[in-house]
């Protein structure tokens, strides 16, 4: 049981911090938007890191991706899903 309690405990305060990091990796998406938007091709990579990190940090944290994307405004969970032929 003490096992269960100091698990839990831990990944309380992980998943706490991984909250408080949060403006960071906003911080990080925003840079590397503007460096896409300038320079192409480097921001893009940046884009795709942060963003798959990100991915993977919230699922071992229990956040829930899905909410996350579509709350970020022009994100692929805000367009339609249109399938080939439609």
């Amino acid at each position: 049981m003490t096992d269960d309690v100091d698990f839990d405990a831990q990944l309380a305060s992980l998943r706490e911090t991984f909250r408080a990091r949060l403006p960071e990796y906003h911080a990080g998406l925003v840079k590397a938007r503007s460096e896409f938007l300038t320079s192409g091709e480097e921001g893009l990579r940046q884009i795709r890191r942060l963003a798959h990190t990100l991915a993977g940090a919230a699922g071992t944290f229990g956040v829930e991706v899905h909410r996350v994307r579509r709350a970020w405004p022009g994100s692929p969970g805000r367009r339609s899903r249109r399938r080939c032929g439609s």
